[in-house]
This record gives structure tokens, C-alpha cells and sequence, in this order.
């Protein structure tokens, strides 16, 4: 479920395709922005990073204790990170919109998106018995489907 969602984000956020993944090895990662990402997020310890055709790069990395991704665009400027985050810790405002929208839907996971120019989102994937979905909440503050899921 996890690896849906990832791959979901990368997809709609980044329209990332094409992807080849090169294992996190010791010493310094070699990727665009590479000098970029070990400048943000010093205590990183990278698990992995994927560079597209058209250069883009997604690195895969604990930091802090939690499990994060940062997403490069083909300058090796951040574009935008994700992480999951615990269900019952969602946002108040988050909560209630999948209240007032889905009311009989439960939200089985939850990734927090920030991208650098339109913001911060929330990704949720939501189980109401057979049904599943995956709905999105952008910064300001609108829901809308992204994708049905097959049970």
C-alpha cells in the first residue's frame, strides 16, 4: 500500500517516468542536486535515489527518525518532499474534510507533500469496507479524487 501511494505522488506530482534507481552506497551520493540535498538535510541517511530520463531524482532517506523522500527537478533544485505521517495525527481542518466528504470512508494512510511552488497537500488513502480511494487536499484546502483503487 505504502509503494501505491509513493509511486501515485511521483506519478501526479513529478509526472515522473522511465525511472532507473541506483542503490545508496557509502561516501556521497552522485546525483543532480546531490550537493543541494546533503546541504538540507545534513543527518540524512539515504536509503536510495531514482534519476529519470529527463533528470529528475527522487531520494529515498531517514532523517530525524522518519522516513522521507525530496524530489529534484533536472537542475538539482528541490522540488518538493514527502513523508508519511500517523493517521491520528492529521491537521483538524484535514480530518474534517474527509469528515464532510467521505463520512463512512476511514483514512488507512496519510502523506504529507510539499512542493516548492504550489505548497503544502496531503495525499490520504481512504477504506470504507471493499472501497478504496486516494483523495488529495492542496494548500488551500480543496479535496479532490485522484484515484479509485482495485480491491
Amino acid at each position: 500500500m505504502k509503494r501505491t501511494i509513493l509511486s501515485l505522488l511521483a506519478a501526479v506530482a513529478l509526472v515522473i517516468t522511465g525511472i532507473h534507481t541506483a542503490s545508496a552506497s557509502a561516501g556521497e551520493p552522485v546525483f543532480k542536486g546531490s550537493e543541494n540535498f546533503t546541504k538540507t538535510f545534513p543527518e540524512a541517511m539515504i536509503k536510495s535515489y531514482e534519476t529519470t530520463k529527463n533528470g529528475h531524482t527522487k531520494v529515498t532517506f531517514t532523517w530525524n527518525g522518519d522516513a522521507l523522500e525530496a524530489f529534484y527537478d533536472d537542475n538539482g533544485e528541490l522540488e518538493a518532499t514527502s513523508h508519511f505521517l500517523n493517521v491520528n495525527t492529521l491537521p483538524i481542518s484535514v480530518q474534517m474534510k474527509v469528515r464532510d466528504g467521505y463520512k463512512d470512508y476511514s483514512v488507512i494512510q496519510a502523506v504529507e507533500f510539499y512542493h516548492t511552488q504550489e505548497g503544502l497537500s496531503y495525499f490520504l488513502m481512504l477504506k470504507k469496507e471493499n472501497k478504496g480511494l486516494i483523495v488529495r487536499i492542496d494548500a488551500q484546502g480543496e479535496m479532490s479524487l485522484v484515484k479509485k483503487l482495485q480491491n
